[in-house]
């Protein structure tokens, strides 16, 4: 008969896991410590003055409205090119070209106005029936009609032949 074995008894302390402390609130794991940013704390960003950001903001656009000009007037026709007047269709041309001596006969030229107009062509000649809306001798708003023809010089000129206002 056999007796079961005594336990013997245990002569080595139990190990003990060593003490970790908590990680700090925010930590990111896998990747070593930060050090906080040496120096004082820093400053937030002055807003810049809106009156100076406004007036570099016109600068800007007026130099882009500049370039463009540039660049358009390159693209465009330039004096060396002739135009054959009688099959260019530069109707909005001739609608601009008849606004002058419409405007010479009137009491407030500076006051004018121009709706759109009706441009009719006939080779280099160019019809122009419209309104314009200005003050007369007392400073009321007035429509008057008006007729233009002018003729398409070919050289960047203009002649006006007619030009009428209704009364």
């Amino acid at each position: 008969m056999s007796h079961p074995q005594q336990p013997q008894p245990y002569s080595q302390q139990p190990q003990q896991q060593p003490y970790y402390p908590a990680p700090p609130q925010g930590a990111v794991y896998g990747q070593p410590p930060t050090a906080p940013p040496a120096g004082p704390p820093a400053k937030p960003k002055k807003k810049g003055n809106p009156v100076v950001g406004a007036i570099a903001l016109v600068v800007i656009a007026g130099l882009m409205a500049l370039c463009g000009g540039i660049i358009f007037t390159q693209i465009g026709n330039s004096a060396d090119e002739p135009i054959d007047p009688v099959t260019a269709d530069r109707s909005f041309d001739a609608e601009v070209m008849c606004q002058e001596p419409i405007k010479d006969r009137l009491k407030a030229p500076a006051t004018a106005e121009f709706p759109p107009a009706e441009v009719k062509k006939n080779g280099a000649i160019y019809s122009v029936t419209g309104d314009v809306d200005a003050e007369n001798g007392f400073g009321a708003k007035i429509r008057t009609g008006y007729k233009c023809t002018i003729k398409d010089n070919g050289d960047g000129t203009w002649t006006a032949i007619a030009v009428t206002l209704d009364e």
